[in-house]
């Protein structure tokens, strides 16, 4: 039901030629891309024809982004280019593109952003896929202090944050980063 409005809206938009049409049409793309690869992890039958579909979306969002100079949603289309294969998947391609969204965000927005947020968990998930729990952890506590920075530390967000942390294999990891901290003052 999603992705019949979504796609009734792209058909709609794509007709619109002004600066902010074109600016919300790429919106729409990347958060069709969004949706097309939860799709596809739900029917497995139609998950190519779902993947396919997100992949030419997505470099037609990067596209315009990439015309417009616009680097914070550039980064994000990044980003949601790397869900598009199952996790577990395509390692070296998800590590490549979220390293470069991980770069265009800091040049636009720096460390105090949502979207800064949402890199350093993704990061960190893509981390614990390919089971390296210590750079996994080092993103983990990133976006840790990153929602306390932007979100409060009572928002829902920040609270996963928390309960990540608290999770023993990181929650041991922290402890003797804090005590390696402590003993080098």
């Amino acid at each position: 039901e999603v992705m019949e409005y979504c796609n009734k809206a792209l058909q709609y938009r794509s007709k619109l030629t002004s600066d902010e049409d074109r600016f919300k049409l790429a919106m729409l793309k990347v958060l069709m891309v969004h949706h097309l690869g939860i799709l596809a992890d739900l029917e497995a039958f139609k998950a190519t024809e779902h993947r396919n579909y997100a992949k030419k979306l997505i470099l037609e969002a990067i596209e315009y982004y990439s015309e417009v100079d616009d680097l914070g949603h550039l980064a994000e289309a990044y980003m949601t280019q790397s869900f598009i294969a199952p996790r577990g998947r395509d390692t070296e391609a998800k590590k490549e593109l979220l390293d470069k969204a991980l770069e265009l965000c800091l040049k636009a927005y720096g460390t105090n952003h949502m979207l800064y947020t949402r890199l350093s968990l993704n990061i960190g998930i893509y981390y614990e896929d390919i089971r390296d729990f210590t750079s996994a952890f080092n993103y983990f506590l990133q976006w840790y202090e990153a929602c306390h920075a932007v979100l409060g530390p009572n928002h829902p967000k920040t609270q996963r944050a928390i309960d990540t942390m608290k999770e023993p294999m990181y929650a041991r990891m922290w402890a003797e980063r804090k005590r390696q901290t402590s003993e080098e003052a």
